[in-house]
């Protein structure tokens, strides 16, 4: 049995040995194990929120950079700063195109591809109001903003006084979206509001008058529209024409009561409308703004007045027997009465270019036309036709056919008329004979006689002809002049 127990000592000893082996073993692995951890690469990167991003002109948007096992500055760039920049992540657009946006630490470094592209719609600049009225010491304000795409935009409104406008009537300036105007002194003046907004530059233009509100000043016997008041005169008065001139009856009140402030008269052009002891005097034809003034409250009423001709300076010739020119003075759009001169009758007015005139619409000279009488006799029957140029007034009865008359008036410093006249053959038949085959007798014209004093002398020249193509009997006919 001693020897049992020794031998069963022994093989216990030698297993707790084993496992004490076997464990050291492993820890030894194991600690070996951690020590390649330790000493092997640890994975490091950049990354940003986006990869790709389209922006409008003149839009801005951030991009945030995610560092993993890694820090340090972040360098931001822009592969094409003319489309857009980008100043610690946040992206400007500035003109449609495409570029790249790179965030980068040492050797790494993450890209978003930016397209830009043309603005949908520009942003406006809007005021409440654009024209202002206000007393003096008195403050008033009103909305000023940039709207783009519905939206109100942050913006700072700047005043710039517009050329030639006077200055310290008005102070003004801008907080929490409105603009603030204050009166200074009376008078008016004009600013331009400005401002940048999406890279564009925004404007508009600001009236502002300070007086003095217990005064009003209007004009009673004019009819005021949106323009306000307008009156229509004319140089010359004509029958059913406008007025020369005319009395506007001012109403000047303070509180309600008649004001006694001294008023001034002005003209923005004396030569085609003029004052003359309140009364509005045409002068020529043109447009002038006539101003009524308390100058010292700027208070004032502007009639806008347009001055027409009222009648025009026409030369009329041609018209008497002696040869004398005649001046009428026509209102726009009359005309002169038709001339009568013994044994002539009027055929028109016309141009010294030889255009009819139907209308008088300026300064002109009209030429007066008569009709030629001719005789034309077939046998013993005599017709009557009345010739302008190349037309006929009226066709006799019985004639089937027309003469042809050809003409031509002439006018230089007197009247020249050259006339000719002559038949015409149509479809074998001649001045209505339905045959000149048939036909025995005479067929001729006469001429009226004209006394044309002080003029070119008057000559004819015409010609006759006879026969008929394809006709020999016809070839052979005697003719008389």
């Amino acid at each position: 049995m001693g020897f049992i127990k020794k031998e069963r000592t022994k093989i216990m000893k030698k297993t707790v040995s084993t496992l004490l082996l076997l464990l050291s073993s492993t820890f030894v692995l194991a600690s070996c194990g951690n020590e390649n951890a330790s000493t092997s690469e640890v994975q490091q990167s950049i990354s940003l929120s986006q990869t790709s991003l389209t922006l409008e002109q003149y839009q801005s948007a951030t991009l945030e950079c995610k560092l993993n096992n890694i820090s340090g500055a972040i360098t931001w760039t822009s592969s094409d700063l003319e489309i857009a920049t980008v100043n610690n992540g946040v992206v400007n657009a500035k003109n449609s195109g495409n570029c790249t946006i790179t965030a980068s630490i040492g050797s790494l470094k993450a890209e978003c591809a930016i397209t830009v592209v043309k603005l949908a719609q520009a942003p406006r600049l809007v005021m409440a109001d654009t024209t202002i009225s206000l007393d003096k010491d008195q403050t008033y304000s009103f909305d000023a903003y940039v709207l783009y795409k519905n939206e109100k935009i942050d913006s700072l409104l700047e005043f710039s006084l517009k050329e030639g406008e006077e200055d310290n009537i008005v102070s003004l300036s801008f907080a929490n979206g409105k603009i603030i105007a204050k009166g200074l002194a009376y008078g008016e003046t004009s600013y331009i509001v400005h401002t940048k907004a999406l890279g564009i530059n925004l404007s508009a233009s600001l009236s502002v008058k300070v007086s003095n509100s217990s005064l009003s000043l209007s004009i009673d016997n004019i009819e005021m529209n949106e323009e306000g008041y307008r009156l229509n005169l004319a140089a010359y008065k004509v029958e059913d024409g406008y007025d020369t001139e005319f009395t506007p009856k001012v109403i000047f009140k303070e509180n309600n009561q008649d004001a006694t402030y001294p008023l001034t008269y002005t003209s923005s052009d004396e030569n085609i409308a003029a004052w003359e002891n309140g009364k509005i005097i045409a002068k020529k034809d043109g447009q002038a703004t006539l101003k009524i003034e308390c100058e010292e409250f700027a208070v004032k009423v502007e009639i806008h007045v347009q001055v027409y001709k009222g009648a025009y300076r026409v030369t009329l010739k041609n018209t008497k027997a002696d040869g004398t020119d005649d001046v009428q003075m026509l209102a726009p759009g009359k005309m002169p009465a038709n001339p009568v001169l013994e044994g002539r009758k009027f055929a028109g007015w016309y141009s010294l270019d030889g255009e009819r005139v139907s209308e008088i619409i300026d300064d002109m000279t009209l030429v007066a036309r008569w009709k030629t009488q001719i005789e034309g006799f077939v046998g013993d029957t005599i017709y009557t036709f009345d010739v302008d140029n190349n037309e006929l007034y009226g066709t006799p009865e019985g004639v089937e056919k027309k003469w042809n008359a050809r003409g031509m008036n002439e006018v230089k410093n007197d009247i020249t008329q050259s006339w000719g006249y002559g038949a015409i053959y149509e479809d074998g038949s001649f001045v209505g004979l339905p045959n000149p085959n048939s036909f025995e007798g005479t067929v001729g014209v006469t001429f009226p006689a004209y006394d044309f004093s002080n003029s070119e002398p008057l000559t004819f020249s015409f010609g006759l002809s006879t026969g008929h193509d394809g006709n020999e009997a016809g070839k052979n006919s005697p003719f008389m002049v």
